[in-house]
């Protein structure tokens, strides 16, 4: 840890090479210490032992701006149900507006989910659900942490067919890790209304498919997608038959 002057002042032979070494190994430890440098200058970092986070000083040399917690690993949860704790080293004191955290789900979530960082208090995951072993990047914006990458996905990779567990009039939430198409083939006897709904509500309100046939008997199908850790939910107003039910993602 060093925060010795960048300037060398004239000297013996012995004292200035000695204050270039003082003076590499403050750049060496990016200013370390538990508070900021004395005599900052504009993009300056400084690890700020005392927090947990790096920072760097504005262009306008006027106040440092946090960038990351000083531990850059991705490190694996624990977790209680869908409460998720991460331990980083060195522990961070608080969370900062704007600041990227990153960790690895043990094991995917069933629900809302929150996460605790070296203790702190749990924050809200908001707009995902998490899949385990696939690394996860959060925004913290001073209220809650929210989800803006998962990694490990590889896009749309497995087709589920769970017609038998599913059900007409029945909520669901997408906790996968993925955006996830949905398809249905339903048989309709009489007058009826099928409509699916999805967004991040519990329970969802935006219909992004509506049939009416009125009496119509047939068969019928449609599809929708459900963004990662959205809610959604198909809804039908008279005698109709679930015939298949494919998730994929």
């Amino acid at each position: 840890m060093s925060q010795n002057s960048l300037n060398v002042p004239d000297g013996s032979g012995a004292a200035v090479r000695a204050n270039i070494n003082l003076a590499l190994d403050t750049l060496n430890t990016l200013n370390s210490g538990p508070s900021a440098p004395a005599n900052p200058e504009a993009y300056m970092l400084w690890a700020d032992t005392g927090t947990g986070y790096l920072w760097q000083r504005n262009a306008a040399n006027s106040a440092w701006v946090a960038i990351r917690p000083l531990d850059g690993s991705c490190p694996v949860s624990t977790n209680s149900g869908n409460a998720y704790s991460i331990t980083l080293d060195p522990a961070i004191t608080h969370y900062i507006g704007g600041v990227i955290y990153k960790f690895i789900p043990n094991v995917s979530s069933t629900g809302t989910c929150t996460l605790s960082i070296n203790g702190l208090p749990a924050v809200t995951i908001s707009g995902a659900g998490l899949q385990a072993n696939h690394p996860v990047m959060l925004i913290y914006d001073a209220t809650d942490v929210i989800f803006i990458m998962a990694g490990g996905g590889g896009g749309i990779s497995s087709q589920n067919v769970v017609t038998g567990s599913r059900a007409f009039n029945t909520l669901y939430q997408n906790t996968t890790g993925k955006p996830m198409f949905v398809n249905i083939s339903f048989y309709v006897s009489a007058a009826y209304t099928v409509k699916a709904l999805t967004d991040n509500n519990n329970p969802p309100t935006t219909a992004v498919c509506d049939m009416s046939p009125y009496g119509s008997e047939d068969n019928y199908s449609f599809g929708f997608w459900v963004l990662t850790g959205n809610y959604y939910e198909v809804t039908t107003t008279g005698p109709c038959t679930l015939s298949c039910w494919t998730e994929w993602y």
